[in-house]
């Protein structure tokens, strides 16, 4: 297959790939299919990349549509181009590639949300133009990568990008109903700590221009936005949210979760929660009045900065530490 019939083969792929979805992997049998023993000899001749930390290699092309051999000893650096797509295909070893659509903003780009993908040797993708990404080594074997690109990739259209494959803990906010002086303390708090926080709601809000600050629109749906926040929390994270079964299932996955008037729900509280929360519903259905949570106030809000305080300097202890 020649460079040019791969790039019309990406470009009716890269046709079916919906804006803001998630970089998905083709079906097999779509890759350069280069012998190994050519993209070998030519990494022999490659030379570092400063700027991405690679050592890459020219295998054909042209100015429009170039294959690169590449080998990562650690993680690209994390970057965006403004116009043209991107294809690898995993020759050697394994890792994660992480990306997500960004917006331009005065500082620069900006990332909206933000998805993982593991990949192996044999895998291939496209990376659409607008996106953020980042790939990162996993395992003790070499990875090595072939990549089409326009020549601009590699020069005046790459726009560097902070780390989005931290493995430091992460927030979560459950943003639908959250309350705006909570907002704006988890706004400054990111800030502050430089942590990635990640708000979710089934309708658009507005958020500062931030690197550590994305938003994502959840599908509209009873509990959509919240088995979105479970799919994406991992044990170690921390979740905003006054939904209980939310805070449960985030619990139940190692994760911590804290009400927005500073109540922190775990392993030990959560059931009697649970408990409490269901049997209010149960009384609501029978027709008693039980009232609604009074609104939120001053107190309510120094409670969760206090709370939210020691949760994220727990993790910053841990930064140390590690």
């Amino acid at each position: 297959m020649t460079a040019v019939l791969t790039k019309n083969f990406y470009c009716q792929a890269l046709a079916q790939i919906a804006v803001g979805a998630p970089v998905a992997k083709l079906s097999s049998g779509n890759g350069f299919d280069l012998a190994q023993t050519v993209w070998q000899t030519a990494l022999e001749k490659a030379i570092p990349d400063q700027i991405a930390q690679i050592r890459h290699a020219c295998l054909a092309g042209d100015g429009s549509w170039r294959l690169h051999v590449a080998e990562i000893s650690d993680r690209v650096t994390c970057h965006v181009h403004e116009y043209g797509y991107e294809v690898y295909e995993i020759v050697s070893g394994s890792g994660a590639l992480y990306s997500g659509p960004t917006a331009k903003s005065s500082t620069g780009a900006r990332l909206l949300s933000c998805h993982s993908l593991q990949v192996s040797t044999g895998d291939v993708f496209i990376v659409p133009e607008g996106y953020a990404h980042q790939l990162v080594k996993r395992g003790g074997a070499p990875l090595v990568i072939i990549f089409a690109c326009p020549d601009s990739h590699l020069a005046e259209d790459r726009a560097v990008m902070a780390d989005i494959c931290e493995e430091h803990p992460k927030l979560f906010v459950d943003a639908d109903a959250l309350p705006g002086a909570a907002r704006d303390i988890l706004f400054r708090a990111a800030q502050r700590v430089k942590i990635t926080t990640h708000f979710v709601a089934n309708k658009p809000l507005r958020m500062p221009e931030s690197e550590y600050i994305s938003f994502e629109l959840a599908g509209q749906g009873f509990d959509v936005a919240d088995a979105r926040i479970v799919e994406l929390v991992s044990a170690g994270d921390i979740v905003v949210t006054a939904d209980i079964p939310l805070a449960a299932a985030v619990v139940e996955k190692g994760a911590l979760a804290v009400d927005p008037r500073g109540e922190l729900y775990s392993d030990e509280n959560i059931k009697e929660r649970l408990f409490v929360r269901d049997f209010m519903d149960t009384l609501r259905k029978s027709g008693a009045t039980t009232g609604g949570p009074p609104p939120y106030g001053i107190k309510d809000s120094r409670a969760f900065a206090a709370q939210l305080d020691r949760l994220l300097a727990r993790i910053q202890q841990a930064r140390k530490t590690a």
